[in-house]
């Protein structure tokens, strides 16, 4: 229930035309938002970098 609730959420007007598969990853993300939470942000963008600058 708690993700059909979420999903309603995320899937609105402007994100009618995203592939399903983004939609799951938002989704996903709405639900487990604890764990969003205690992310660090700059690790993730440092990360993110660092593996896109190999390609």
């Amino acid at each position: 229930e708690r993700s059909f609730s979420c999903l309603k959420r995320v899937k609105n007007y402007l994100r009618s035309t995203m592939s399903e598969e983004m939609l799951n990853y938002l989704a996903i993300l709405c639900i487990e938002k604890t764990i969003l939470q205690d992310l660090d942000i700059n690790f993730v963008i440092d990360e993110f970098t660092r593996r896109k600058a190999r390609r």
